[in-house]
Protein backbone atom coordinates (compact mmCIF):
# COMPACT_ATOMS: atom_id res chain seq x y z
CA UNK A 1 0.00 0.00 0.00
CA UNK A 2 1.42 3.56 -1.08
CA UNK A 3 0.83 6.18 1.78
CA UNK A 4 -0.19 9.78 1.14
CA UNK A 5 2.92 11.87 1.16
CA UNK A 6 3.70 15.18 -0.43
CA UNK A 7 6.60 13.89 -2.70
CA UNK A 8 4.94 10.98 -3.80
CA UNK A 9 1.78 13.06 -4.60
CA UNK A 10 3.30 15.52 -6.61
CA UNK A 11 4.77 12.49 -8.81
CA UNK A 12 1.81 11.53 -9.74
CA UNK A 13 1.13 14.38 -10.83
CA UNK A 14 1.51 15.80 -15.09
CA UNK A 15 3.98 18.51 -13.98
CA UNK A 16 5.45 19.09 -10.59
CA UNK A 17 6.49 22.66 -10.05
CA UNK A 18 8.34 21.77 -6.75
CA UNK A 19 7.81 23.38 -3.02
CA UNK A 20 9.79 26.17 -2.14
CA UNK A 21 9.81 24.68 1.94
CA UNK A 22 11.58 21.39 0.87
CA UNK A 23 13.90 24.00 -1.24
CA UNK A 24 15.17 26.33 1.21
CA UNK A 25 15.32 23.25 3.79
CA UNK A 26 18.03 21.75 1.89
CA UNK A 27 15.67 19.00 1.92
CA UNK A 28 17.78 16.23 -0.72
CA UNK A 29 14.08 15.26 -3.12
CA UNK A 30 13.37 18.72 -3.16
CA UNK A 31 13.19 21.51 -6.55
CA UNK A 32 11.83 24.41 -7.62
CA UNK A 33 10.55 25.49 -11.25
CA UNK A 34 9.14 28.72 -12.52
CA UNK A 35 5.17 28.94 -12.53
CA UNK A 36 5.10 31.07 -15.24
CA UNK A 37 5.56 31.26 -19.35
CA UNK A 38 9.42 31.16 -19.20
CA UNK A 39 8.97 27.59 -18.19
CA UNK A 40 9.49 25.82 -21.55
CA UNK A 41 9.26 22.57 -20.07
CA UNK A 42 5.78 22.75 -18.83
CA UNK A 43 4.74 24.37 -21.81
CA UNK A 44 6.01 21.98 -24.11
CA UNK A 45 4.22 19.09 -21.07
CA UNK A 46 0.94 21.11 -21.69
CA UNK A 47 1.06 21.02 -25.29
CA UNK A 48 2.33 17.21 -25.55
CA UNK A 49 -0.65 16.06 -23.21
CA UNK A 50 -3.30 17.99 -25.17
CA UNK A 51 -2.99 15.38 -27.81
CA UNK A 52 -4.13 12.87 -26.10
CA UNK A 53 -6.84 14.55 -23.40
CA UNK A 54 -8.13 18.18 -22.30
CA UNK A 55 -6.91 18.43 -18.68
CA UNK A 56 -3.52 17.94 -16.82
CA UNK A 57 -2.62 17.50 -13.29
CA UNK A 58 -0.47 19.82 -11.18
CA UNK A 59 1.77 20.35 -8.14
CA UNK A 60 3.09 23.20 -6.68
CA UNK A 61 3.25 24.30 -2.95
CA UNK A 62 0.44 26.75 -1.31
CA UNK A 63 2.71 30.13 -1.54
CA UNK A 64 3.20 30.29 -5.21
CA UNK A 65 0.15 29.02 -6.40
CA UNK A 66 -1.25 32.49 -6.27
CA UNK A 67 -0.34 36.00 -5.66
CA UNK A 68 -1.16 38.02 -2.35
CA UNK A 69 -0.52 39.63 0.95
CA UNK A 70 0.26 36.69 2.72
CA UNK A 71 0.01 38.13 6.49
CA UNK A 72 1.54 36.22 9.08
CA UNK A 73 5.08 36.18 7.58
CA UNK A 74 8.27 37.03 9.43
CA UNK A 75 9.61 40.43 8.84
CA UNK A 76 12.85 38.75 7.73
CA UNK A 77 10.92 36.51 5.58
CA UNK A 78 8.70 39.09 4.08
CA UNK A 79 11.24 39.93 0.96
CA UNK A 80 12.03 36.13 0.24
CA UNK A 81 8.42 35.39 0.02
CA UNK A 82 7.07 38.38 -2.22
CA UNK A 83 10.02 36.87 -4.95
CA UNK A 84 8.84 33.99 -4.72
CA UNK A 85 5.19 34.82 -5.71
CA UNK A 86 6.52 37.82 -8.14
CA UNK A 87 8.15 35.03 -9.89
CA UNK A 88 5.48 32.39 -9.63
CA UNK A 89 1.47 32.62 -9.78
CA UNK A 90 0.22 28.89 -10.98
CA UNK A 91 -3.42 30.78 -10.98
CA UNK A 92 -2.11 33.28 -13.27
CA UNK A 93 -0.09 30.80 -15.87
CA UNK A 94 -3.27 28.44 -15.72
CA UNK A 95 -5.64 31.53 -17.01
CA UNK A 96 -3.44 31.96 -20.59
CA UNK A 97 -4.12 28.09 -21.80
CA UNK A 98 -8.06 28.46 -21.48
CA UNK A 99 -8.41 25.32 -23.85
CA UNK A 100 -6.90 22.57 -21.52
CA UNK A 101 -8.33 22.18 -17.88
CA UNK A 102 -6.35 22.20 -14.78
CA UNK A 103 -6.74 20.04 -11.71
CA UNK A 104 -3.93 21.19 -8.99
CA UNK A 105 -2.84 19.47 -5.77
CA UNK A 106 -0.51 20.97 -3.19
CA UNK A 107 1.13 19.76 -0.06
CA UNK A 108 4.56 20.20 1.45
CA UNK A 109 3.58 23.05 3.05
CA UNK A 110 2.74 24.40 6.12
CA UNK A 111 0.80 28.27 4.79
CA UNK A 112 -2.40 28.40 4.84
CA UNK A 113 -5.08 29.12 1.97
CA UNK A 114 -7.09 32.36 2.55
CA UNK A 115 -9.91 33.98 0.72
CA UNK A 116 -8.26 36.08 -1.81
CA UNK A 117 -7.79 32.49 -3.47
CA UNK A 118 -11.63 32.78 -4.77
CA UNK A 119 -11.39 35.76 -6.45
CA UNK A 120 -8.61 34.61 -8.46
CA UNK A 121 -9.05 31.10 -9.77
CA UNK A 122 -9.75 30.79 -13.25
CA UNK A 123 -12.47 29.11 -15.27
CA UNK A 124 -9.92 26.21 -16.80
CA UNK A 125 -9.20 25.27 -13.20
CA UNK A 126 -11.36 22.53 -12.52
CA UNK A 127 -10.15 21.77 -8.61
CA UNK A 128 -7.55 22.81 -6.07
CA UNK A 129 -6.94 19.75 -3.74
CA UNK A 130 -4.88 22.32 -0.99
CA UNK A 131 -3.50 21.19 2.12
CA UNK A 132 -3.93 23.72 5.09
CA UNK A 133 -6.85 25.06 3.20
CA UNK A 134 -8.20 26.97 5.86
CA UNK A 135 -10.84 29.00 3.74
CA UNK A 136 -12.19 26.27 1.32
CA UNK A 137 -15.28 25.23 -0.78
CA UNK A 138 -16.24 25.81 -4.62
CA UNK A 139 -12.90 24.55 -6.28
CA UNK A 140 -10.89 24.50 -3.07
CA UNK A 141 -10.81 21.40 -1.20
CA UNK A 142 -8.95 20.63 1.76
CA UNK A 143 -6.34 17.86 1.36
CA UNK A 144 -4.61 15.69 3.53
CA UNK A 145 -0.83 15.97 4.66
CA UNK A 146 -0.21 12.50 5.12
CA UNK A 147 2.87 11.12 6.33
CA UNK A 148 5.82 13.42 6.43
CA UNK A 149 8.35 13.05 3.82
CA UNK A 150 11.46 11.88 3.50
CA UNK A 151 13.75 14.08 5.29
CA UNK A 152 17.47 11.96 3.81
CA UNK A 153 18.50 9.23 1.99
CA UNK A 154 18.45 7.36 5.42
CA UNK A 155 14.99 8.38 6.90
CA UNK A 156 12.94 4.84 6.85
CA UNK A 157 10.13 6.37 8.93
CA UNK A 158 7.70 5.04 6.46
CA UNK A 159 8.88 1.73 5.94
CA UNK A 160 8.70 1.45 9.91
CA UNK A 161 5.32 2.26 10.08
CA UNK A 162 4.45 0.01 7.00
CA UNK A 163 5.63 -2.54 8.89
CA UNK A 164 4.01 -1.61 12.35
CA UNK A 165 0.25 -1.72 10.60
CA UNK A 166 0.84 -5.07 9.89
CA UNK A 167 -0.24 -5.29 13.55
CA UNK A 168 -2.91 -2.68 14.86
CA UNK A 169 -5.55 -4.29 16.41
CA UNK A 170 -7.37 -3.93 19.50
CA UNK A 171 -5.44 -6.90 21.54
CA UNK A 172 -2.70 -4.96 21.54
CA UNK A 173 -3.82 -1.95 23.50
CA UNK A 174 -2.98 -1.38 27.27
CA UNK A 175 -4.23 2.05 28.28
CA UNK A 176 -6.95 4.42 26.42
CA UNK A 177 -4.66 7.56 25.70
CA UNK A 178 -1.09 8.87 24.37
CA UNK A 179 1.00 11.51 24.54
CA UNK A 180 3.60 12.30 22.59
CA UNK A 181 5.09 15.51 21.10
CA UNK A 182 7.02 18.63 20.79
CA UNK A 183 5.12 21.34 22.86
CA UNK A 184 7.55 23.66 21.89
CA UNK A 185 5.85 23.59 17.93
CA UNK A 186 3.24 25.77 18.67
CA UNK A 187 1.22 27.92 21.37
CA UNK A 188 -1.37 25.09 20.86
CA UNK A 189 0.37 22.69 22.74
CA UNK A 190 2.21 24.16 25.94
CA UNK A 191 1.40 22.67 28.68
CA UNK A 192 -1.12 19.89 27.36
CA UNK A 193 1.33 16.94 28.78
CA UNK A 194 1.03 18.23 32.19
CA UNK A 195 -2.87 17.47 31.94
CA UNK A 196 -2.27 13.69 31.56
CA UNK A 197 0.67 13.34 33.96
CA UNK A 198 -0.15 10.67 36.10
CA UNK A 199 -3.05 9.33 35.03
CA UNK A 200 -3.76 5.70 34.58
CA UNK A 201 -5.26 5.53 31.96
CA UNK A 202 -2.92 7.89 29.73
CA UNK A 203 1.12 7.56 29.15
CA UNK A 204 2.74 11.03 28.61
CA UNK A 205 6.37 11.03 26.78
CA UNK A 206 8.16 13.70 28.32
CA UNK A 207 11.08 13.42 25.84
CA UNK A 208 11.04 12.69 22.23
CA UNK A 209 11.05 9.14 21.50
CA UNK A 210 12.77 7.17 18.57
CA UNK A 211 9.69 6.68 15.76
CA UNK A 212 9.88 2.98 16.11
CA UNK A 213 9.24 3.76 20.05
CA UNK A 214 6.53 6.24 18.75
CA UNK A 215 5.10 3.43 16.84
CA UNK A 216 5.44 0.92 19.59
CA UNK A 217 3.24 3.46 21.47
CA UNK A 218 0.24 4.06 19.17
CA UNK A 219 -0.08 0.73 18.36
CA UNK A 220 -0.56 0.25 22.94
CA UNK A 221 -3.35 3.24 23.36
CA UNK A 222 -6.77 3.29 21.73
CA UNK A 223 -6.74 7.37 21.86
CA UNK A 224 -3.77 9.85 20.48
CA UNK A 225 -3.86 13.15 21.57
CA UNK A 226 -3.10 15.35 18.50
CA UNK A 227 -3.07 19.38 18.88
CA UNK A 228 -2.34 21.23 15.77
CA UNK A 229 1.81 21.72 15.21
CA UNK A 230 3.30 24.19 12.81
CA UNK A 231 0.28 24.10 10.99
CA UNK A 232 -3.84 23.11 11.20
CA UNK A 233 -2.95 20.08 10.17
CA UNK A 234 -0.81 17.40 11.43
CA UNK A 235 1.36 14.39 9.88
CA UNK A 236 0.93 12.85 13.20
CA UNK A 237 -2.86 12.86 12.47
CA UNK A 238 -2.62 10.62 9.66
CA UNK A 239 0.13 8.32 11.64
CA UNK A 240 -2.53 7.71 13.78
CA UNK A 241 -5.22 6.47 11.61
CA UNK A 242 -2.76 4.51 9.50
CA UNK A 243 -1.97 2.46 13.20
CA UNK A 244 -6.18 2.19 13.11
CA UNK A 245 -6.34 4.53 16.68
CA UNK A 246 -8.29 7.70 17.55
CA UNK A 247 -6.91 10.89 17.04
CA UNK A 248 -8.01 13.74 19.52
CA UNK A 249 -8.00 16.97 18.19
CA UNK A 250 -8.73 20.51 18.89
CA UNK A 251 -12.55 21.52 17.16
CA UNK A 252 -11.25 23.72 14.26
CA UNK A 253 -14.18 24.00 11.08
CA UNK A 254 -10.77 23.16 9.23
CA UNK A 255 -10.51 19.59 10.54
CA UNK A 256 -13.82 18.48 10.98
CA UNK A 257 -14.45 19.29 7.00
CA UNK A 258 -11.11 17.61 6.51
CA UNK A 259 -11.64 14.22 8.97
CA UNK A 260 -15.66 14.00 8.39
CA UNK A 261 -15.10 10.75 6.99
CA UNK A 262 -12.27 9.28 9.76
CA UNK A 263 -13.22 8.31 13.57
CA UNK A 264 -11.85 11.25 15.14
CA UNK A 265 -12.38 12.79 18.80
CA UNK A 266 -13.47 16.42 18.87
CA UNK A 267 -13.30 18.70 22.01
CA UNK A 268 -13.43 22.28 22.39
CA UNK A 269 -10.76 22.18 24.81
CA UNK A 270 -7.92 19.55 26.05
CA UNK A 271 -8.72 19.57 29.92
CA UNK A 272 -12.76 18.39 28.51
CA UNK A 273 -10.37 14.82 27.93
CA UNK A 274 -11.50 12.47 30.26
CA UNK A 275 -11.42 8.34 30.89
CA UNK A 276 -14.94 8.66 31.08
CA UNK A 277 -15.07 10.58 28.00
CA UNK A 278 -12.72 7.94 25.93
CA UNK A 279 -14.80 5.23 27.60
CA UNK A 280 -18.07 6.27 25.83
CA UNK A 281 -16.40 7.33 22.49
CA UNK A 282 -15.02 3.74 22.23
CA UNK A 283 -16.93 3.35 19.57
CA UNK A 284 -14.33 5.60 17.37
CA UNK A 285 -11.98 3.14 18.58
CA UNK A 286 -14.13 0.09 17.15
CA UNK A 287 -14.74 1.64 13.74
CA UNK A 288 -10.80 2.51 13.26
CA UNK A 289 -9.81 -1.33 13.72
CA UNK A 290 -12.60 -1.69 11.21
CA UNK A 291 -11.81 0.93 8.52
CA UNK A 292 -11.06 0.09 4.65
CA UNK A 293 -7.53 1.46 4.29
CA UNK A 294 -7.91 1.72 0.85
CA UNK A 295 -9.27 5.49 1.41
CA UNK A 296 -5.70 6.24 2.84
CA UNK A 297 -4.01 5.01 -0.12
CA UNK A 298 -2.55 7.75 -2.24
CA UNK A 299 -3.37 6.38 -5.40
CA UNK A 300 -6.70 5.16 -4.71
CA UNK A 301 -7.32 8.82 -2.95
CA UNK A 302 -5.69 10.44 -6.46
CA UNK A 303 -7.71 8.44 -8.24
CA UNK A 304 -11.11 9.64 -6.78
CA UNK A 305 -10.01 13.00 -6.39
CA UNK A 306 -9.34 13.81 -10.42
CA UNK A 307 -12.57 11.93 -11.07
CA UNK A 308 -14.51 14.36 -8.75
CA UNK A 309 -12.51 17.39 -10.08
CA UNK A 310 -14.12 15.82 -13.67
CA UNK A 311 -17.33 14.73 -13.02
CA UNK A 312 -18.23 15.80 -9.40
CA UNK A 313 -20.39 18.32 -8.29
CA UNK A 314 -18.10 21.41 -6.63
CA UNK A 315 -20.11 23.11 -3.84
CA UNK A 316 -20.97 26.25 -4.19
CA UNK A 317 -20.40 27.66 -0.73
CA UNK A 318 -16.79 28.43 1.14
CA UNK A 319 -15.73 28.71 4.10
CA UNK A 320 -13.92 31.50 5.52
CA UNK A 321 -10.12 31.47 7.61
CA UNK A 322 -11.49 30.78 11.28
CA UNK A 323 -11.79 34.04 13.57
CA UNK A 324 -9.41 32.33 16.11
CA UNK A 325 -6.76 31.06 12.87
CA UNK A 326 -3.50 31.67 14.93
CA UNK A 327 -0.98 31.12 12.44
CA UNK A 328 2.53 31.74 14.18
CA UNK A 329 4.44 33.48 11.75
CA UNK A 330 7.92 31.96 12.87
CA UNK A 331 6.20 28.57 11.80
CA UNK A 332 5.84 29.75 8.09
CA UNK A 333 7.87 27.04 5.85
CA UNK A 334 10.28 29.44 4.11
CA UNK A 335 13.16 29.21 5.44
Amino acid sequence: MELIEGVALSRLCDYSFGDQGGQWGNIYTSFMKDANLTNIEFVSKLFNIKKSRDYMTLFIDNIRLYKRHIVDVKDDDRSIVESLMEKSDLLKLCSNFSDMKFIIFTNLEDTPIDDYIFDLIPDNVLCIFAVNAISHGKKVIPAPYGIQRKMHLEDIRDEYLKLAMRNTYSHTTKKLLYVSYNEKSHTDREGTKQIFMNREWASVDNQRVNYDEFLFGLRNHQFVLCPRGNAIDCHRNWEVLYMRRVPVMKRYSYLEELYKDFPVLFVDDYSEITENLLLKNEELFIRSQSMDLIYLSLPHWFEKMCLKARFGKVDNSHHHMEENWDEDPSMLEVL
